[in-house]
């Protein structure tokens, strides 16, 4: 059936690791730096004006907000073991009436969209802006008040604007809320997550209604301090690592005053604050540390899962040289740029134990690797014995110092295998030529060995994105199963003709399952169709004002991942960054 997509085999190994110290020369050959560079110019050259009418389209902000309503099965039934709950998506949304004519698609208002799977009855979709501080000032005040900060390459356009907005707003940036999704357990509540500012706490209750209950949530003043804005990694992290383990919630941050360092806050299994703890960086530029990844530790007795007996867990820590020099400003440069004269390491934090002080953990390890930018980790574990971490992630390396912020860099799946005793990199390199984005895993493995994990699949990169900058975006036709022993792509699912991923598939573990290698689950996926395409106008519960069809896959994440069931939405669902599900338990 045409509206399934279709399910691809995997191709065959590509694996290799590498020495840090030389590693074209330990290169496999089917997983090579010019075989990757290879792919990325395919995928420019099959972007055309056609690609970017689509890619401009589902950049396209909705213009309203949508309360509940029911979405059509297209194909297929709700497995009976797809446990039943909400899937949340986040993303940059600007309120049409407040659009600033400075900065890029980065800087709009967050909009939850929301589709919730009930035990009984229709599921429903629903979309609303999250009501920031900035998004209230805005609306009370009845006028623009904020100018975006992604003006790159420039710097003073964005030292104007920081000033301006103090001035207008009584704060130098807008508290967006636009990135991550942070659930905190029961009573629906969420955190809405962006890198620079303060979280939003959201409720999602079970019909789909999403409500913003508290802007600007510190957690008490837990989360103020000066070194948190307004170049920073705000006050918390747009990727939240969960332990299954313990329940414990971790992220790292970075700040912008004072020396480098990098910021690891731990939420315990309630939902509190449990740890705040800076730890220094060894270079002397601070790097703007996107994401982390844990491993999990075993306490004496065994339990906990990673690594032998009695062995420590780890925050790892990511101090690449994608740095932030706030001073390059004033000679209108943007604060942030590829710096690979840095350098790069990598720390293992140990990770403390219940009832211990930050820090009782010990020493971190830090360990050089070759300059590169990682925006997004897969996982991370360790060996039996505890001397060697392994951490798979999507690694890029930017053509210049303004780059990575003007245009696309593809990311590849690579990895490093760090050796705690004699603190070196004993193989890095990549696993895969595939260009991929948006990494996610059944989180019941974070922190342990997992064999599987999936990612999105660009179709094309190009632009100009009239949304930007960056000046590039990527077209996101299929989601790849990702073999993270042997390396390669195990499966593939590619969308509909004329539909489009929009944000990162969500992995919900079988009803009743155990992790195994990590396709215990089903993936869910949303998709959009451009307006104007033959594939909209046919979509009879498609939103007419907007013009554009969207649609939620439910895939099988084992075998072939094919697509055992599909709603269609009756909202548009444009681009957006990253989502997060709720078991209907947890809902309000």
């Amino acid at each position: 059936e045409s509206g399934r997509g279709q399910c691809i085999a995997g191709a065959g190994s590509m694996w290799l690791l590498a020495s840090p110290a030389a590693t074209a020369a330990f290169l496999a050959p089917s997983a090579t730096p010019s075989a990757a560079a290879a792919a990325d110019a395919s995928l420019r050259a099959a972007h055309g004006s056609a690609e970017n009418s689509i890619l401009n389209d589902l950049f396209r902000p909705v213009a309203t907000e949508l309360p509940p309503t029911p979405a059509r099965l297209l194909f297929g039934a709700l497995p009976a073991d797809l446990p039943r709950g909400a899937v949340l998506k986040n993303g940059p949304n600007p309120q049409p009436e407040y659009t600033s004519e400075q900065g890029g698609w980065l800087d709009g208002d967050g909009m939850l969209h929301c589709v919730v799977l009930p035990v009984e009855g229709e599921a429903a979709y629903s979309r609303t802006w999250v009501r920031t501080e900035g998004f209230v000032k805005e609306r009370e005040a009845k006028r623009r008040l904020f100018d975006g900060s992604l003006v790159a390459p420039r710097g003073l356009p964005l030292l104007w604007g920081l000033l301006m907005n103090g001035l207008r707003a009584a704060q130098p940036q807008k508290d967006t809320a636009n990135t991550g999704l942070l659930p905190l357990g029961k009573g629906g509540r969420v955190l809405a997550l962006m890198e620079q500012c303060l979280p939003a706490e959201l409720r999602v209750e079970t019909d789909g209604t999403v409500t913003t209950l508290a802007a600007g949530f510190d957690f008490d003043g837990q989360l103020k301090d000066l070194a948190r804005h307004p170049f920073a990694g705000g006050a918390l992290t747009a990727h939240m690592k969960v332990d299954a383990g313990t329940g414990e919630r971790i992220g790292v941050t970075y700040p912008s005053a004072g020396a480098p360092g990098a910021r690891i806050t731990t939420f315990a299994a309630d939902g509190s604050l449990s740890s705040d703890e800076m730890v220094p960086l060894l270079g002397t530029a601070q790097s703007m540390i996107h994401d982390c990844a844990i491993v999990r530790g075993c306490d004496s007795d065994g339990r906990g899962g990673g690594g032998g007996r009695g062995m420590r867990g780890y925050t790892l820590l990511l101090d690449l040289p994608m740095t932030v020099r706030p001073r390059r400003m004033l000679a209108d440069r943007f604060p942030v740029e590829y710096e690979p004269g840095a350098g790069g390491r990598i720390g293992l934090h140990p990770r403390r134990g219940p009832g211990e002080a930050d820090g009782a953990g010990g020493e971190t390890i830090w360990i050089e690797v070759e300059p590169c930018v990682v925006l997004h980790t897969v996982n991370a574990h360790q060996s039996n014995d505890g001397r060697r971490v392994t951490l798979t992630a999507l690694r890029s390396t930017p053509s210049g110092e303004a780059s990575f912020i003007e245009s696309y860099s593809s990311a590849f799946l690579y990895q490093w295998v760090l050796d705690t005793t004699s603190a070196t990199c004993v193989r890095e390199g990549l696993l895969c030529n595939t260009p991929l984005e948006f990494p996610t895993m059944d989180g019941r493995l974070a922190g342990l060995e997992a064999r599987f994990g999936y990612a999105i699949t660009p179709c094309s990169i190009g632009g100009p994105n009239r949304y930007g900058p960056p000046n590039e975006g990527i077209l996101i036709d299929g989601v790849a199963k990702l073999d993270l022993r042997a390396g390669g792509v195990r499966a593939r699912w590619q969308a509909p003709d004329g539909f489009y991923l929009v944000s990162e598939p969500t992995f919900v573990p079988k009803a009743g399952s155990a992790p195994g290698d990590g396709d215990a689950g089903f993936l869910l996926v949303f998709v959009c169709a451009a307006a104007g395409s033959g594939e909209a106008e046919a979509a009879p519960n498609r939103e007419r004002a907007d013009g554009r069809a969207a649609r939620l896959y439910v895939l099988d994440a084992a075998g072939d991942m094919g697509a055992v069931a599909a709603l269609e939405l009756p909202g548009a669902v444009p681009y957006g960054l990253h989502s997060a599900w709720l078991p209907v338990e947890d809902l309000a």
